[in-house]
């Protein structure tokens, strides 16, 4: 299911094998939140995918939880992105190739569906889609 939308938007695209219930649980553990349904169902069919030069559209459950330690251990008063937003709200799951990232907002409800596109240069955020399912039909 979700490697064919995968696939329609890059046929080159780099399917990994799917994650396991226990990555998912420990990738759950270390961020503190439930998946969104769907990034738990993508994961659960393939565990990360790549598309052209290596991007990495949507990451691997080890990707997702160290890159989101480290962007949060960043973003500390001493950390190199102290001027910035906080992103303790947000839960990361994949970027553009050019620094800016997406991700999934936190709220004290719990992970929403929306996806929102970090911009790196300026430290915005902008709404993209209202599921992920809907962020890859329209194509990243």
């Amino acid at each position: 299911m979700w490697r064919d939308l995968i696939l329609a938007i890059d046929p080159e695209a780099v399917c990994h094998p799917p994650a396991s219930s226990d990555q998912l649980a420990q990738l759950q553990g270390i961020m503190g939140v439930s998946l969104p349904t769907e990034l738990a169902d993508l994961l659960r069919e393939m565990n990360g995918v790549e598309v052209v030069y290596g991007l990495g559209l949507i990451w691997s459950t080890e990707d997702i939880a160290q890159r989101n330690i480290e962007l949060r251990r960043n973003w500390q008063p001493n950390g190199m992105m102290r001027g910035y937003m906080s992103v303790d709200h947000l839960l990361f799951f994949g970027d553009r190739g050019n620094g800016d990232l997406y991700g999934f907002p936190i709220t004290p409800e719990g992970v929403r569906n929306d996806v929102f596109l970090w911009n790196h240069e300026d430290d915005s955020w902008m709404d993209q889609a209202v599921s992920l399912r809907g962020w890859l039909s329209r194509g990243p």
